[in-house]
């Protein structure tokens, strides 16, 4: 059976910047990926990643419309996640529609994506990956760009 995993939740008092980028997405996936051991001992952790889906209407199924691998850090029982040494922060918005808020930089730019749902899973293949043999990385919808005058807003402060 595989641990409990607790996810550090900060308010968004503690982000303290204003939100260059928001974007909405049905699910927010924090996937803990394992393999077997060519030994037999058993599972082995491999890596984290943060992967986000959307509802596709051609597909009538989620699909992948971006990812990224996120660093863990245990400390007493509690996971830290970070992308690039910048803390992630997950909490709640009070949103019936979309009840999550993943709060987190990247390139940069300060991001917000609300999710309808937000799941944790631990699995033995790599679901970015199988979802990239349907739909490829170049047809992905990502994450929306940022804007050059909030990209100078962010630098000024």
């Amino acid at each position: 059976m595989l641990p409990s995993i607790f996810i550090s939740v900060l308010l968004i008092g503690d982000v303290g910047h204003d939100i260059a980028v928001e974007d909405r997405v049905f699910t927010v996936e924090i996937n803990r990926y394992y393999h077997y051991d060519v030994n037999g001992s058993g599972p082995r952790y491999s890596f984290t990643q943060m992967i986000f889906w959307h509802f596709s209407q051609e597909f009538m199924s989620e699909k992948v419309i971006a990812w990224g691998m996120l660093q863990e850090e245990k400390t007493h029982k509690v996971y830290n996640l970070t992308i690039n040494k910048h803390p992630i922060h997950i909490t709640p918005t009070g949103s019936k529609e979309y009840p999550y808020a993943v709060i987190f930089y990247h390139k940069n730019v300060l991001r917000r994506v609300r999710a309808a749902r937000l799941i944790h899973t631990f699995t033995y293949y790599d679901r970015e990956v199988e979802d990239r043999k349907i739909l490829g990385q170049d047809k992905r919808l990502g994450l929306k760009r940022e804007k050059k005058s909030e990209l100078l807003l962010e630098s000024i402060k």
